[in-house]
């Protein structure tokens, strides 16, 4: 059965009420909502589980019957410039008024959309299902110019949407685009979390499919922005945000930590994870890549003694989560104490170096990675992770030479300090 559009809530229900009156529901399996979705039904939920597989497999055979299913492939590989993400997801957070995440995704079927002839005009009509607004704005950004000149041109966009729509009433919410379209490189999500960025990443790469399917059936129609604007203002959709819970003080942040497979690096990183920021986490320990198991954590083998090394290593970061904000330069190499083996250091470290002469290496390169990184969402931070054998209820009044006391983080066996040092 098909339904025309309506908005959601009890008008929609009222419309499926009086089609339906006259029907047997015994013998209907489901239904199409025109702009919602598909809809199955039955007494029991496996049954209509089952019949909701079923109508979907029947979608995409037809697909495949008639020739659509295979969407537009990448002409050439691309790779993401991370100087550049990171300078978007800058502006990005700027007028989001917060620190977002950033989620690139440059594979196959991303790269293949950002590279149509007309994926500005296909991309820009509005979003798949009016329900995905809340998370997605009404339209991608289109990074097809400087990123200043780009992003000051979709604010102005999105706060004329507002004023065409708004009764007069209402609060503009904030205008940064949560998920953009960057020509010839791929498709970019954002988000307040890993986990936001993560939905809105799901959310595009389903959209990208389908407006390549309704092109090729015919074209690409959604609805028009009055109706877009009266669900993205809806009250009871924005309750559906506000469910999210109470924003965690490092929420958007990203942080570097080295040495973060175990001891003091390992306790920042969870931490770190606590205060609700994603952690690029790098160290020598191969064991790194799977250690956490959570997505707010990108795990990499790395030697940061190794120049070269550790710059693909900090790419590979700002890929994933857009940028770096924080980094505390933890891993060095340990003199062995007097009648202990010897620890073999890693080959980029001379054995005649001393501690000291390791940190101070180690923090330098750190200073270094803010240039790579670009500006962080909010500015930029460099810790020395510190820590030592003390109980954790023990008292300390140590401060650092500027008079600030260290910040500090408790595990069962160790209390471990971040000593500040640029910022």
């Amino acid at each position: 059965m098909l339904i025309p559009y309506v908005m959601p809530g009890f008008v929609l229900a009222r419309k499926v009420a009086e089609m339906t009156s006259h029907l047997d529901w015994s013998r209907l399996e489901g239904m199409v909502l025109m702009n919602h979705g598909v809809f199955s039904f039955a007494d029991e939920a496996k049954t209509s589980y089952e019949r909701m597989i079923s109508l979907v497999e029947t979608a995409e055979t037809c697909l495949r019957d008639i020739g659509t299913w295979d969407t537009a492939s990448a002409t050439a590989p691309s790779t993401i410039d991370a100087g550049q993400l990171s300078r978007l997801r800058n502006y990005v957070s700027k007028a989001a008024g917060k620190p977002m995440i950033c989620a690139a995704d440059n594979g196959e079927i991303a790269r293949g959309f950002s590279q149509l002839a007309d994926m500005e005009d296909v991309a820009t009509q509005g979003p798949l299902t009016p329900d995905h607004v809340i998370r997605t704005k009404r339209i991608p950004l289109i990074v097809d110019a400087e990123i200043e000149q780009v992003m000051e041109r979709y604010v102005a966009q999105y706060k004329a949407y507002f004023d065409a729509n708004t009764n007069g009433e209402l609060t503009c919410l904030d205008p940064a685009p949560r998920w953009a379209v960057w020509p010839d490189t791929g498709v970019l999500a954002f988000g307040a979390t890993v986990r936001e960025a993560e939905i809105v990443a799901d959310i595009s790469r389903h959209t990208i499919r389908c407006i390549q399917w309704a092109e090729s059936l015919g074209g690409w129609s959604v609805l028009d922005a009055e109706h877009i604007f009266e669900v993205e203002y809806w009250d009871l959709e924005q309750a559906k945000l506000r469910k999210g819970g109470v924003k965690s003080p490092l929420s958007g942040r990203v942080a570097l930590v080295t040495g973060a497979a175990s001891g003091i690096g390992k306790a920042c990183v969870n931490s770190l994870l606590f205060r609700g920021a994603a952690v690029i986490a790098l160290d020598l320990n191969g064991d790194i890549v799977d250690l956490f198991g959570r997505p707010e954590v990108l795990g990499l083998t790395c030697d940061v003694c190794n120049t070269e090394a550790l710059g693909e290593s900090v790419r590979s970061g700002i890929c994933a989560f857009g940028g770096l904000d924080i980094v505390i330069s933890n891993g060095h190499y340990l003199e062995p104490k007097h009648g202990t083996q010897p620890v073999e250091p890693p080959k980029t470290v001379d054995h005649g170096d001393s501690v000291s002469e390791v940190r101070h290496r180690t923090r330098h390169r750190g200073r270094r990675l803010q240039k790579r990184a670009g500006t962080g969402a909010g500015g930029f931070s460099l810790f020395r992770g510190e820590g030592r054998s003390e109980p954790a209820g023990a008292r300390g009044g140590a401060r650092t030479r500027d008079g600030r006391h260290p910040c500090k983080c408790r595990t069962p066996q160790r209390r471990v300090r971040y000593r500040y040092l640029d910022r």
